[in-house]
């Protein structure tokens, strides 16, 4: 059963702190079907490991990933051959074994028609998931 609903109106309104303002009118609400692709990330090679290969015509959407690493190494996350993260340690003394990165509200986008690349600096293995859309 769905809840009731406590006021019914004709407008939504919106407000925003910073302008400490309330905006009223007619707002178009979309609704967007989930079309979510999930791959993998599996390797345990040193230097780039295409993680999702890239589609001509088409950007990469990454709306989150989580990995695990084996062993240490440095891990840099690549927008086809250029970098969109510094190296980061992992998986030795006091550095994390893991990490999830939560993009939903603002994904990062690759250029149009490169891959998601993950280079390793050692033979660590790297595992994990990304969650992408093709926009």
């Amino acid at each position: 059963m769905p809840p009731k609903p406590v006021e019914v109106a004709d407008t939504i309104s919106i407000y925003d702190p910073a302008l400490d303002k309330w905006f009223e009118g007619n707002w178009n609400i979309f609704y967007q079907q989930d079309t979510s692709k999930y791959a993998a990330i599996n390797f345990s090679s040193v230097g780039d490991s295409t993680v999702i290969g890239g589609t001509p015509g088409k950007k990469i959407l990454l709306y989150s990933i989580w990995l695990t690493i084996g062993s240490e190494t440095n891990i840099t996350f690549k927008d086809g051959s250029t970098n969109i993260s510094g190296p980061m340690d992992f998986a030795g003394a006091s550095e994390p074994r893991g990490i999830v990165v939560p993009l939903l509200a603002l994904p990062i986008q690759l250029g149009e028609g490169n891959s998601f690349v993950i280079n390793s600096y050692s033979a660590a293995q790297v595992s994990g998931t990304a969650v992408y859309r093709l926009d």
